[in-house]
């Protein structure tokens, strides 16, 4: 019944823990603050004179923007030759300028048309975006009469419904087509071209961005792709010359692209963008204005605004680039200053409450001081240059002083869900392996005294300013419900704790770890847990991964030989005694002798049996022939001597062979887990420090290195099926495995990533890219489990039906082992299907990583599991351990930039939102979950063992595991959430805390799961 009760409390408390993650999230991730109004054009004026937007210096507008364009491909390559030729010739105005992270389509596009900072909870919102509600230029335009036609990623006609007159969408998710998605776009040049009803097109290109992800930025098929996207900028640039139209081109990114080919972080390959403007009125000249402030991409929304003569977006903090505004004259320009500056200062008088005190509301009162004071010089003294800098540099403290304000934080949900964290973790901390049944519990006027404090506590915190909370404080009936569940769950957590305070101290105890090994296992866990206070430890977190793994396998590698050498030295002592006793008992009787001897031969032989090495069969020999010579000689009047060669093999033993000296195969099997585990080091570099150093895969993926990661990939496949083979047998599953990892092979053929080195591939699967064979994959792992599911059903079937004439309580214990025997059997299969599906989802240079980290988990398990015995809180964190360290060799890390996209589309021709989400899911955490289904099966094939040492014995050591890992996550849990909150205003909140959070968000996801799955076993 306890423990019964113990699985039901470990199964709320998981929930608790995802449920205050997940309300946390919705208070940390604030709703960004704006204004919903759209600008009006509207005159102004400004010591006598009139203040208007200038008109429109160009009859059309082209917007090319290509996706995950980086600096580097348009300014220091030739890969696209026509821009850089209008560059020298003076048709164009080129500029990086940078994006604010988070670096995804969605928050980069709404960058790009209302100049307003998005938030970073539009990193979620990039699959199911909505249409944008915030002023911009698309609608500006729409509202002032011009005709826009648009082709490209689709997000741009959910965000502006009904905009175009004419528009066609191509999904930018599927990630493994970048020519049909680019050429989806092209078609529709000449037809648009000819007609002359549009003001405004923009073309959204995502064939680049493709590329990246699939084979990244260093492929053979980049160059193709950008001399492409040259082309197209010619085709449009040369047919609206040739027609005579004023017109103007922007050609750039939305972000980046990292050196792994993927984006979403904060590094200059993902936010630099380029920014390039071409148009026949451009004439060659030395610009005498530079900015002093680094470019940003929210500063493209204003002056596109101005040269297309349309109102500045409300929300816009960017400013004109005056650089671009060639056509403008002096008086133009700062006028258009003048109107940013009153637009973004509007922006602060909304936002700020004490405006007067702001430096960066004086500074715009003496720009515009500044201003009057030139328009009134009439020497010419007063540069305009000055007038210039003092606009950009109080636009810039404005901007900034907003962006800080925007952003308001739910302190009630935060502060509300950290309370959860801390009861829960105080309540599984306490527990008891004696179980958690509470004898003794709170008095009725405790509940009601805790009762009546919540519910004030609740009331004052809605009734609060700063406090009030939208979801904690909402009256529609599922907030109402909401906030029922998490006050009853913080009732129930308190009272807990109080019917365990008399234990308070005892029940901590039961944490003190047991041996060597188990106390470095606790304190690494905590202090890992503890270095997330430092940003630098978040970034580089694979370190601290790689540190603890090695140093506890080394520190594993020291305790086995000490152990071995304290034996040999027990074992020694024990012999040499033995041998002295039988040497003044030789001129006893014989018959006595010879049982007293036979009784101490006997004991040393259960001794030795139990104790392992080559000494003590050399001992039962020694001693077995002594005692057959005293038999023989037991009348002999010689009988009491002994020669001097015997004597001195009593008193002093022959040397052992060095093979027995130290315990070798434990000591080279550690030491090549820690080989191992340096080269899968050397496979993929992550974090950000380190992050575009060359590494392994780096090389392996070049096209002249194609052979080499070949023949690794058939070494790789030939190490996972031989180890396989050894663990399981020849059976069923492992020839559907075999099966299995040939066409994961041909995947990898068909889909050109190796080369055929015993055949040439089929031309008809080439135009799949490998699908037919994922597929292939998908059915047998779907297959193998449904066959050792059918084998255990017919087990079962069978066991029944053979015991009929068994007793009921036999039938039963029959029926258990049954149970426990299938289960075992069913997470050897799952996990070899799992093998297969990393096999099938990590890009191809990590082949050898499986292998790699295969061989390792057989020799952990048959060192610390079999031999050592490492206890089973020890060992959950172990394989906890192993499954983080894995997940950063992969290639991840804390930055959103290093999710492989691409593993989501393999084996789907077209974009499938849930599926793509599974195996992407499934892909990223492939190493964390091939470790924790190793646990499982370390603690059900040794769970005997664990039972015989685990207090009481009917505890499951299966619950002592989740407890030990639910303990891990919710002090990791709460220690980072207060991290985050006291570092919400800090500099790297959104490109370092922020996606960490995400992160261990994910990764708590995945506890839960096991959590659910194992606390029934």
């Amino acid at each position: 019944m306890k423990d019964l009760f113990n699985r039901y409390k470990i199964h709320c408390i998981v929930c608790l823990l995802l449920i205050a993650y997940f309300i946390f999230l919705t208070g940390f991730f604030p709703v960004k603050l704006s204004v919903s109004t759209n600008s009006q054009r509207t005159n102004g004026t400004f010591h006598g004179k009139q203040i208007s937007i200038p008109n429109a210096v160009y009859d059309k507008v082209v917007m090319v923007l290509i996706d995950a364009l980086r600096a580097d491909f348009v300014f220091d390559n030739d890969y696209m030759p026509f821009i850089s030729e209008k560059g020298r010739g003076g048709q164009s105005r080129r500029y990086i300028v940078k994006s604010h992270p988070p670096t995804v389509t969605l928050p980069r596009i709404k960058a790009l048309t209302s100049g307003s900072i998005p938030g970073f909870v539009d990193v979620v919102l990039n699959f199911d975006s909505s249409s944008l509600s915030e002023d911009n230029i698309i609608t500006q335009g729409l509202n002032h009469g011009r005709k826009i036609v648009f082709y490209g990623d689709d997000t741009w006609i959910k965000l502006f419904p009904e905009h175009f007159i004419r528009s066609e969408g191509t999904t930018s998710f599927f990630v493994t087509d970048y020519t049909e998605v680019d050429n989806n776009v092209t078609r529709h040049l000449d037809m648009e071209l000819s007609l002359d009803d549009w003001d405004i097109m923009v073309l959204h290109y995502l064939g680049l961005d493709h590329i990246g992800h699939t084979v990244g930025p260093h492929s053979s098929i980049v160059p193709p792709k950008l001399l492409e996207m040259d082309r197209v900028v010619e085709k449009i640039y040369t047919s609206l010359e040739e027609k005579g139209e004023r017109f103007l081109m922007l050609v750039c990114g939305d972000h980046g692209m990292s050196d792994q080919g993927s984006h979403g972080g904060a590094s200059d390959r993902e936010v630099l963008v380029p920014a390039v403007f071409l148009s026949p009125q451009y004439k060659k000249h030395v610009d005498t204005w530079s900015p002093h402030h680094s470019l940003l991409q929210i500063d493209l929304a204003p002056t596109l605004s101005v040269l297309m003569s349309l109102p500045l977006p409300t929300n816009n903090l960017g400013q004109v680039i005056l650089g671009a505004v060639d056509g403008l004259s002096v008086s133009q320009k700062l006028d258009t200053l003048y109107l940013n500056c009153q637009q973004i200062h509007g922006l602060l008088l909304s936002s700020v409450a004490d405006i007067a005190h702001e430096p960066s509301y004086e500074l715009a009162a003496y720009a515009m001081e500044l201003h009057r004071s030139y328009l009134m010089d009439s020497t010419g003294k007063q540069a305009v240059e000055d007038v210039f800098r003092s606009y950009e540099l109080a636009m810039d403290e404005m901007s900034s002083r907003i962006a800080r304000s925007l952003t308001t934080y739910d302190l009630y949900s935060m502060s509300l869900a950290i309370i959860l964290l801390t009861l829960c973790l105080l309540t599984t901390s306490m527990t008891s392996q004696q179980g958690w049944w509470v004898e003794k519990s709170m008095p009725a006027i405790g509940c009601l005294a805790l009762s009546i404090i919540l519910i004030l506590g609740h009331m004052m915190a809605c009734t609060s300013q700063s406090f009030y909370s939208t979801l904690l404080c909402g009256w529609s009936l599922k907030l109402l419900s909401l906030q029922c569940l998490l006050l009853s769950a913080v009732g129930l957590l308190v009272t807990d704790l109080w019917s365990h305070k008399a234990k308070f101290i005892t029940n901590l105890k039961q944490w003190t770890p047991k041996g060597l090994l188990e106390c470095f296992l606790f304190i690494g866990t905590f202090a890992h847990s503890l270095s997330f206070g430092a940003s630098s430890f978040v970034e580089e977190e694979h370190q601290t991964w790689y540190h603890l793994t090695i140093t506890f396998l080394l520190l594993s590698l020291v305790t086995k030989i000490q152990g071995h050498l304290k034996k040999l030295f027990i074992e020694e002592g024990e012999n040499k005694s033995t041998r002295y006793h039988e040497q003044d008992h030789l001129n006893c009787d014989g018959t006595e002798q010879k049982s007293a001897t036979e009784q101490r031969t006997s004991s040393l032989q259960q001794i030795n049996a139990y104790q392992n090495g080559v000494t003590k069969r050399e001992h039962m020999h020694r001693s077995s022939n002594e005692i057959n010579f005293n038999e023989q000689n037991q009348d002999s009047k010689e009988s009491n001597y002994m020669s001097k060669d015997q004597q001195n093999d009593i008193l002093f033993p022959r040397k052992r062979s060095w093979k027995h000296l130290l315990p070798w195969k434990p000591c080279v099997a550690i030491a090549i887990v820690i080989l191992l585990g340096r080269l899968l080091r050397m496979v993929n570099q992550t974090g950000n420090k380190w992050l575009d150093t060359p590494d392994l895969g780096d090389w392996l993926l070049r096209p002249e290195n194609k052979l080499v990661l070949s023949y690794i990939v058939i070494v790789s496949y030939a190490v996972i099926l031989v180890t396989m083979v050894i663990d399981l047998g020849i059976t069923t599953e492992t020839v559907a495995f075999t099966a299995g990892l040939g066409l994961t092979y041909l995947y990898r053929l068909n889909s050109h990533e190796i080369l055929p080195l015993f055949f040439e591939s089929g031309e008809q699967h080439q135009n799949l890219y490998g699908t037919l064979e994922a597929r292939g994959v998908y059915a047998v792992i779907l297959m193998t489990n449904l066959i050792a599911l059918t084998k255990w059903l017919k087990n079962m079937f069978r066991s029944r039906f053979e015991n009929g004439g068994q007793t009921k309580s036999e039938s039963l214990e029959i029926l258990i082992k049954s149970k426990q025997l299938y289960i075992t059997h069913a997470i050897r299969i799952l996990k070899i299907s799992w093998v297969l599906l990393m096999l099938l989802l990590l890009r191809t240079h990590n082949t050898v990583l499986v292998a790699m980290v295969i061989v390792q988990e057989q020799l952990l398990g048959k060192l610390l599991v079999k031999e050592m015995r490492l206890p089973v809180r020890g060992l959950a964190l172990l394989c906890w351990w192993m499954g983080q360290t894995v997940f950063f060799q992969q290639g991840n890390s804390n930055s959103l930039s290093t999710v492989d996209v691409s593993a989501g589309y393999v084996g789907l021709q077209d974009y499938q939102a849930h599926w793509v989400g599974i195996l992407l899911f499934f892909a990223t955490y492939a190493g964390p979950i091939f470790w924790l289904m190793t646990l499982v099966q370390y603690v059900l094939e040794t769970e005997s063992f664990y039972k015989e040492h685990t207090v009481p014995v009917s505890r499951s050591p299966m619950l002592d595991c989740t407890q030990t890992l639910l303990t891990e996550r919710l002090f990791t849990l709460l220690w980072y959430t207060l991290i985050v909150t006291s570092q919400r205003y800090h500099l790297f909140v959104w490109t370092v805390f922020s996606p960490k959070l995400l992160y261990e968000g994910m990764l708590t996801f995945v506890f839960f799961v096991f959590a659910m799955v194992t606390a029934r076993f």
